[in-house]
């Protein structure tokens, strides 16, 4: 420490003080982190700071860089303590690493919830908000600080308070890029709980976002929706919403959205929010408002590759509890119509969306044991059933040097044996146990380990000796046991001519 108590001396304007911070990290590399930590303590790194002042972008840079490095080294409170007055004086650095560092600095403290305390009491919220006016990468950090700080004990009151409400108003007003970025802070806040929501409604910008959704800005409603969406996320999110009139004005815009001159930019967006919402309460969702299961059919009908993609993947969202899939199951000859159109996406479409439609299948499919009773058994091979060829097709793309496709095939595929009818269909398919169980075939880790998986599922049940053989089940046993990564040595004698 004595090396770094010496450079830091020497960081006095006139010196070379770059060469000086770039001797830092060197001179540091012999000692432990213990080391770093306790001999930091009697260390301070004022003449580094001072070197931000400069107007050399190398010399910031540099100063950046072992600040990021020694900071990382000291306690949360000494940062606080010693520096917390140069990082509020910092935040309004030309320099946007500056900033970065700063704000990486005041997020270490808030994870401490005494030393929140202490942020707020030093009146460094205020600066920090101002920052939401950076650039994009600047906003986002700040947005994910403040949201840190409306986690500990008294940070949602700290936001909530009249100065800091005006604050955000006043950025807000300023164009509608700042708007969203104090909407989306805002919605994150509340999603956090039913006292985080409260103070959100209560501050007014609950209320700013739903006024959007009347408005003609095509991209800024695009914006709120999305935001919604995070919003339903939330269970009391979700009540909020329902007792705000949302639910009505997004139920207008689903039905509305086909007239709509870019329902082709919305309308995806639009099916998330729904989706989201009736993944948590699909028997209300699918029952009350019907204009979203028609929406879902219409994009399935549709001969739009993404449309048809994205009503899969948000039905497959929806089937994946048991709830869901009654609830799927009480859309009749609509459901299956869907289900087996989903054949022709996985036969011939593009490779991202073959994989969509592969993940949607299993999510349709999937039974977890402790659910797996006659009932449903019969109802996720009745589904599976519905697109015939599903089988022959999984066994080629397993065979394709694609991973990506490979990784969902192979999903789909344990998501099949880990149920008796699926299990039996893998086991019955001629040859294909034996190219499972093929590690030469996989050169990709995650490719192998999911190969395996496929194997490892079938064998928790003891019915391949019953449909293999005996023999096959022994070589199904003794792969499970090896591993995925099982390498066969083979010794080698060498004879020497007499």
């Amino acid at each position: 420490m004595d090396k770094l108590s010496s450079l830091l001396t020497s960081l006095e304007p006139g010196s070379d003080r770059l060469a000086a911070l770039e001797a830092v990290k060197p001179a540091l590399s012999t000692l432990s982190r213990q080391e770093l930590v306790d001999g930091l303590r009697d260390v301070s790194l004022l003449p580094v700071f001072d070197c931000l002042n400069g107007g050399e972008p190398s010399l910031i840079q540099a100063a950046c860089s072992v600040l990021q490095h020694l900071l990382g080294f000291t306690d949360p409170a000494l940062v606080l303590e010693r520096y917390g007055g140069l990082m509020v004086h910092g935040l309004v650095h030309q320099d946007e690493n500056v900033v970065l560092l700063i704000l990486k600095q005041m997020s270490r403290c808030i994870l401490d919830d005494e030393l929140a305390l202490l942020v707020i009491q030093r009146d460094m919220v205020r600066p920090v908000l101002d920052k939401l006016e950076g650039e994009l990468v600047v906003a986002t950090e700040v947005i994910n600080w403040a949201v840190l700080l409306a986690e500990t004990p008294g940070g949602v009151s700290a936001l909530s308070t009249p100065e800091v409400v005006t604050q955000l108003q006043g950025i807000a007003s300023k164009s509608t890029i700042l708007q969203m970025r104090v909407l989306d802070l805002m919605v994150r806040v509340a999603t956090l709980g039913q006292e985080h929501l409260q103070s959100v409604q209560t501050s007014g910008f609950l209320e700013q976002l739903i006024k959007i959704l009347h408005k003609e800005d095509f991209l800024l409603k695009l914006n709120c929706v999305e935001l919604l969406t995070t919003l339903a996320l939330a269970p009391h999110g979700q009540k909020y919403m329902e007792s705000a009139g949302v639910l009505t004005i997004m139920t207008t815009l689903l039905e509305d959205c086909p007239n709509h001159p870019f329902a082709d930019i919305l309308l995806p967006g639009l099916v998330k929010f729904w989706g989201n919402l009736a993944h948590t309460r699909p028997q209300y969702i699918m029952t009350k408002f019907p204009v979203f299961l028609n929406a879902l059919v219409n994009m399935v009908q549709s001969d739009d590759f993404t449309a048809q993609s994205i009503a899969f993947e948000t039905i497959g969202y929806i089937g994946v509890s048991l709830e869901g899939k009654t609830a799927l199951v009480d859309m009749g000859n609509k459901m299956v119509e869907c289900i087996e159109k989903l054949e022709m996406l996985i036969r011939d479409s593009p490779t991202e969306v073959k994989i969509r439609a592969m993940n949607a299948l299993a999510s349709l499919i999937k039974l977890d044991k402790v659910n797996q009773s006659a009932e449903m058994l019969s109802l996720t091979q009745a589904w599976y059933m519905r697109v015939p060829t599903t089988m022959n097709m999984v066994t080629n793309i397993v065979k394709q040097p694609f991973l990506d496709l490979r990784l969902a095939a192979y999903q789909l595929l344990c998501v099949m044996a880990d149920q008796p009818w699926g299990r039996a269909l893998i086991m019955k398919q001629p040859g294909f146990s034996e190219f499972l169980m093929d590690r030469s075939g996989e050169k990709d880790k995650r490719g192998r380990e999911e190969k395996f998986r496929v194997v490892q599922t079938i064998m928790e049940s003891r019915e391949a000796k019953e449909i293999l053989g005996p023999e096959m089940d022994l070589q199904m046993k003794q792969f499970v046991k090896e591993g995925p990564h099982f390498v066969q040595v083979q010794s080698q004698v060498a004879y020497e001519e007499a």
